[in-house]
């Protein structure tokens, strides 16, 4: 199925002229939700992470955002604050989010705020360890609302592993250990 952000929902759902929300899980340098709000597409775009990767990314989101129009004068005379592409119509926030505590996913749903239309996961987990992806799981879960939507991607993984194929994965794994296991070479 394809998603179009600015697609028009059922009357009974919400207003035909609201702008989806997007909810970003674990989103580093938030390059992908950052460039989901540069389209504009989105009413607000909030990034999530591990507390301590928070104040790099409310960096990253500022450096991003459209400044106010007195900010916007200033701007033109310091260098370090760019011509943003983020609209100013698209709200950008940064909220902290450690997966599987129940208590940072009703921070970001408290103060009656809607939950996210869409969820986007971009190379969420490098991991193997069965916890991480179980509260991943759970995380996902408690944030995608009846009716919402979740997108992930992942980049291909390193060495051309698939992680996720048991199969591929105890392969390559063989593969290192009979490498792992040569003598080495005599230099010539």
């Amino acid at each position: 199925r394809s998603l179009s952000l600015s697609r028009s929902e059922p009357p009974g759902n919400r207003p035909r002229d609201e702008r989806p929300t997007v909810l970003e899980l674990g989103a580093g340098t938030g390059v992908a939700g950052l460039a989901l709000a540069s389209t504009g597409a989105p009413s607000s775009v909030t990034l999530t992470d591990l507390p301590g990767v928070c104040a790099f990314l409310r960096r990253n989101a500022w450096r991003n955002a459209a400044p106010a129009p007195a900010l916007a004068r200033r701007s033109r005379a310091r260098p370090n604050r760019p011509t943003a592409p983020i609209p100013a119509r698209t709200a950008l926030a940064v909220a902290p989010l450690r997966w599987g505590v129940a208590a940072d996913v009703a921070r970001l749903r408290g103060g009656g705020k809607r939950a996210p239309d869409v969820t986007l996961g971009a190379d969420l987990a490098y991991t193997e360890n069965v916890s991480v992806i179980e509260n991943l799981c759970a995380t996902v879960r408690a944030c995608v609302p009846r009716g919402g939507v979740a997108v992930s991607a992942r980049a291909p993984p390193y060495r051309g592993v698939p992680t996720g194929c048991p199969a591929a994965t105890s392969r390559a794994r063989a593969r290192r250990s009979r490498r792992a296991a040569r003598p080495p070479r005599a230099p010539r």
